[in-house]
């Protein structure tokens, strides 16, 4: 996303949900804790059946945020990848909805990024490297399986990606 920031400096730039979600989280834990309180953070490697409609609804936000005269939009997340992440964590039974939200979004195509370099685990992502892989491929699926252009980055140096995504660019 820095890159395409860089590339592309008038573009509008969606963070994730799931980010924002864990941070405002963290943040409530922060202000429990200052006053004497006790605050358990809904995070989805904790209690993903709570964490899952939180990330819904900040997606809904941010996309519903996305000015209409925006002529090219660039999200780190779609709600492709809430279907995945539902399907690998078990709740297949909401994506129903999801597939709603995607026919109404209306992406134009969506950029898959073949992982680069070793994985590292964060606050936010604490998988191992095989269940990061796991995630991965699934995600890749979902995607493949969805109606909307999927447009896979392969594991290359950022110049080699930008040129990809410049020619998709320019071809819509």
């Amino acid at each position: 996303m820095k890159h395409l920031k860089e590339e592309y400096p008038d573009a509008c730039f969606v963070p994730e949900a799931a980010t924002n979600v864990m941070e405002s989280e963290r943040e409530k834990q922060k202000e429990a804790e200052a006053v004497g309180l006790e605050y358990e953070p809904i995070m989805p490697m904790t209690n993903y059946p709570a964490f899952r409609p939180l990330v819904l609804r900040e997606a809904v936000k941010l996309e519903a945020d996305i000015s209409e005269d925006a002529n090219l939009v660039f999200m780190d997340r779609s709600f492709i990848d809430q279907v995945g992440y539902n399907q690998v964590n078990g709740f297949d039974s909401a994506n129903a909805e999801l597939e709603q939200k995607i026919k109404l979004a209306n992406y134009a195509f969506v950029l898959f990024c073949e992982p680069v370099g070793k994985y590292k685990q964060t606050p936010d992502r604490q998988e191992t490297p095989e269940e990061a892989r796991v995630r991965h491929d699934a995600l890749s699926v979902v995607h493949d399986m969805s109606d909307v252009q999927i447009v896979h980055l392969p594991a290359q140096p950022v110049p080699e990606r930008l040129a990809i995504i410049r020619e998709v660019i320019a071809a819509h």
